[in-house]
């Protein structure tokens, strides 16, 4: 590399994510049930493999509730503790909850929640690896509130929208996806969202410090290398 390498521009922080900017056409059951004003109690158990989008789809739902003038709160057990029950929270949105391995007081306190919601007509959306009838739960209360829930697989995008997902992402980082790059990338590197969204950090920062365009033969360079 030359001299004349710049230094890493910083990268623009993550835009909110919402349904709008959701992809995945076949979650739009989903999408409609999180999407409208708030009706009662809702208890909504969303499922499926690491990069699906269940992260996404709790921020958008508490995005959409917020706009409706709901008291929400997120909680992400993979980096917090489950917080005591409080009033006035009209939803509660728990992400990771099955690889949290909640301990017993964790437990009683996520059947607090479930109960305060229940009284007052809020939602419980939670996020996890599986369905709820997929673990044995030790606390029988926590247990069968969690049969309960109304669950959905989250499914993951299918080819084009994968495509469209790549050339979203690039363009909002100021780079030109060639179809033809996208070809050999699917072809030659993991599918999995995730990856394919690490591949794209490492894209980016190399084409900001070489001021490369993305061609193949460049994708080739930085991610094979």
């Amino acid at each position: 590399m030359s001299g004349r390498q710049q230094l890493p521009l910083p990268f623009a922080a993550p835009k909110k994510q919402t349904f709008a900017n959701f992809l995945g056409s076949a979650n739009d059951e989903v999408i409609r049930l999180l999407s409208k004003p708030q009706n009662g109690f809702a208890f909504v158990w969303l499922y499926g493999e690491k990069g699906v989008g269940k992260s996404h789809l709790l921020q958008a739902a508490v995005d959409a509730q917020r706009g409706f003038g709901r008291r929400c709160r997120v909680v992400d057990l993979s980096v917090e503790a489950l917080p005591d029950s409080e009033d006035g929270i009209e939803v509660l949105a728990i992400d990771h909850l099955q690889a949290a391995r909640l301990d017993d007081q964790a437990q009683r306190t996520l059947v607090a929640w479930y109960q305060a919601l229940s009284i007052s007509g809020g939602w419980l959306i939670v996020s996890g690896d599986a369905s709820p009838l997929a673990d044995s739960w030790p606390l029988p209360d926590l247990a069968s509130r969690l049969k309960s829930a109304q669950t959905f697989h989250v499914q993951p995008l299918n080819e084009e929208e994968v495509r469209a997902l790549l050339t979203r992402r690039a363009r909002e980082r100021g780079l030109i996806l060639p179809r033809a790059v996208v070809d050999y990338w699917l072809t030659r590197r993991s599918r999995a969202v995730p990856a394919l969204l690490d591949d794209l950090d490492r894209l980016d920062q190399a084409a900001w410090v070489e001021q490369r365009r993305l061609t193949v033969p460049f994708m080739k360079g930085v991610l094979e290398s």
